[in-house]
């Protein structure tokens, strides 16, 4: 199936002139391509056997790029490689020969990192240029052939870029990218229908733990939602959730939630339907700097400040308590900004919330349940979930899943219940319930559980503390095959930090 990492975006923004320019560099650079001729109907063409899909996928820090017909080779060049954004399938070639067809090898220049396709005939010119033969790997016409859409060729630097459409040649002019020519000709990607949902597939992300950045000038964490809304439309984005931990200890130190708030204003701005879950450092449980008798703030518990007991009562300044109180994330993050929530615990408070949207022709649910939620919520939780059967619900909470995969059966020493207990009060009890994302501990895991009507329920752990870069994962569902694929990118490094992993056998209503 179609990986779901999207095109890297390296298009400027031209202006009017700018634009007209571009376009005539692209004129100047065509090469005409005869009109594919009608056909009657039933008529077969030369383009009939062109039906092996052939994807490419970007290494968008070398701009090299791969042309590949296996899916598994191209998911496996993101994974160990770099190559993270996933073009899709840009073509159709064929397996086997027949007619006129030509012989497409790829060839890879060792010096620079550069992959490339051509005829066999001209394999012998790139060998002089640098370029080792890698072999055939698919089968092309040598003209339209009244049906055939050109492969274009363009070259910056020392790599070269093959693509098809107009918008991806105009594309790659915008970013300085010359035109070499024509390669070769295969059959056009059938156009994707006017209906987004046709496909029955879409995607949400999850962004883990950024505590680490909200410090200073750090600009990860809105790079990484311009991310993720720039890629909005390749990625079929729907949604996109947070396990907590947002902050450090932003309620003592406001500059802190400001990073935040810049970061979700970008969703804010396009549009974008979100929902975040709190963590720990999120309330007032969190905030001292671990020094016995300081009184400077960090990561550690409140309490044990000195101006604990002079901020609050000595009765008030308690963990279990504290934990509970998160005015200052309220302040910053509101039901109204998150504009897709439907109903919430507590009247004025996204602690505990629900949100809904439809994808994929089904309806969807995110609920967001605070940290070791308290008994009654878990109560609320269950009748939102009940009172909606005909929707899929995905759980979001801080902690939920241990560092090795198991259901955890701690509340942290000062939470109100375990996971274990949601899950045995909540998770497994409703059909509808699909999957729970949590971080708080480890870096990456995944399981599956069975629920009580022997339905699938895959839960994924993701946190990672990353000092240098800021890892999302994405999370694709298709409804049609009952598939649910999932990988973790780095938008500012441009790594893949978790290969893809698919689920199958889900259903959704």
């Amino acid at each position: 199936m179609p990986a779901i990492v999207p095109t890297f975006s390296v298009v400027l923004a031209p202006s009017q002139s700018g634009r007209r320019r571009v376009l005539a560099l692209l004129a100047a650079a065509a090469v005409t391509v005869p009109a594919a001729a009608a056909q009657p109907a039933g008529a077969s063409t030369a383009c009939d056997p062109l039906t092996q899909p052939v994807h490419q996928v970007v290494n968008p820090t070398s701009a090299a790029s791969l042309l590949t017909p296996s899916r598994a080779e191209a998911d496996t060049f993101a994974a160990t490689k770099g190559f993270t954004v996933d073009n899709g399938t840009v073509f159709r070639a064929a397996a086997t020969r027949s007619g006129t067809m030509v012989r497409i090898h790829r060839m890879f220049n060792p010096t620079t990192g550069d992959y490339h396709t051509v005829r066999a005939k001209f394999v012998p010119t790139w060998v002089a240029k640098g370029y080792r033969d890698q072999g055939k790997r698919f089968f092309a016409l040598d003209a339209a052939r009244g049906c055939g859409v050109a492969v274009h060729t363009y070259a910056k630097g020392t790599k070269t870029r093959q693509v098809v459409t107009a918008a991806a040649r105009d594309q790659l002019v915008a970013a300085g990218w010359s035109y070499q020519g024509i390669a070769y000709y295969a059959a056009a990607v059938t156009p994707p229908s006017d209906d987004p949902d046709a496909d029955g597939r879409f995607s949400i992300a999850v962004i883990p733990d950024s505590q680490q950045e909200v410090f200073g000038t750090d600009t990860r964490f809105p790079q990484r939602t311009q991310w993720l809304v720039d890629n909005r439309g390749p990625l079929d984005l729907r949604f996109v959730g947070h396990t907590g931990d947002v902050v450090n200890w932003g309620w003592l130190v406001p500059s802190q939630f400001a990073i935040a708030s810049q970061a979700a204003a970008v969703l804010d701005q396009a549009g974008m339907p979100y929902a975040w879950a709190l963590g720990n450092h999120d309330t007032r449980a969190v905030g001292h700097d671990g020094v016995p008798g300081s009184r400077g703030y960090g990561g550690s518990a409140y309490v044990n400040n000195p101006e604990c007991v002079e901020r609050f009562s000595p009765a008030e300044c308690n963990t279990l308590l504290l934990v509970r109180h998160t005015e200052e994330y309220n302040a910053v993050f509101t039901a109204g900004r998150y504009t897709s929530v439907t109903g919430a615990f507590e009247d004025g408070k996204v602690d505990n919330i629900y949100s809904t949207f439809t994808a994929a022709g089904r309806n969807w649910m995110v609920l967001t349940l605070e940290l070791w939620p308290r008994t009654e919520v878990v109560a609320w939780a269950r009748d939102v979930v009940a009172a909606h059967p005909d929707t899929n619900v995905l759980v979001q909470t801080h902690s939920y899943l241990t560092s090795t995969g198991a259901i955890s059966q701690d509340n942290g020493g000062y939470g109100a219940n375990t996971p274990q207990y949601v899950f045995d009060n909540l998770i497994k009890l409703y059909p509808n319930i699909k999957a729970v994302f949590s971080g708080h501990v480890g870096s990456s895991a995944q399981r599956t559980d069975t629920g009580v009507h022997g339905n699938k329920i895959v839960s994924y752990l993701g946190t990672f503390h990353s000092a240098t870069t800021n890892p999302v994962r994405l999370v694709e569902f298709d409804v049609l095959s009952g598939t649910i694929t999932t990988k973790v990118v780095a938008p500012y490094t441009g790594q893949t930090v978790v290969a893809p992993s698919t689920v199958g056998g889900m259903s959704f209503p």
